[in-house]
């Protein structure tokens, strides 16, 4: 399906895995792996909700909010390493801004099941590094990145 004149959304969500821990993660994980346990635990509740209003504003027919709801996803799943979230949400706003409705539903779908890989890759990492380092204290394990 063509979202734009440049991009379909099978291109778009193709490129990317679900989830791969970045840089800036890396490093205030080696400093703190505590710290990102809470990043990951608040990144995976408030966007579940986030979702979820994504897909009431859609049932309801409101583009405007559909656009407001994934624009208010991008620069959280951008900051967590959240495979292709940042590039559907763009799609999604940008079909939702056009009133594709067909477009925003298989946005909104890729989303949901990029969020569920990501979401659980990110909380199995947490879960180790629980696991593995229960002070907090240790650096997390190169094969996460």
């Amino acid at each position: 399906m063509t979202i734009d004149n440049q991009t379909t959304l099978t291109e778009s969500t193709a490129v990317r895995p679900d989830w791969v821990m970045p840089e800036h993660l890396q490093r205030l994980a080696a400093a703190d792996p505590m710290v990102v346990d809470e990043l990951i635990e608040t990144f995976v509740a408030d966007t579940a909700e986030r979702l979820r209003r994504l897909r009431i504003a859609f049932q309801d027919d409101d583009f405007a909010r559909v656009s407001r709801e994934a624009h208010s996803i991008i620069g959280s799943s951008s900051l967590m390493g959240a495979g292709n979230m940042p590039t559907l949400c763009r799609l999604a706003e940008a079909a939702a801004s056009r009133r594709v409705g067909e477009t925003v539903q298989e946005c909104i779908d890729a989303l949901d099941r990029s969020f569920a890989y990501a979401s659980q890759a990110m909380q199995l990492y947490a879960a180790l590094q629980r696991t593995c380092h229960p002070t907090g204290g240790a650096k997390p394990s190169s094969e996460w990145s």
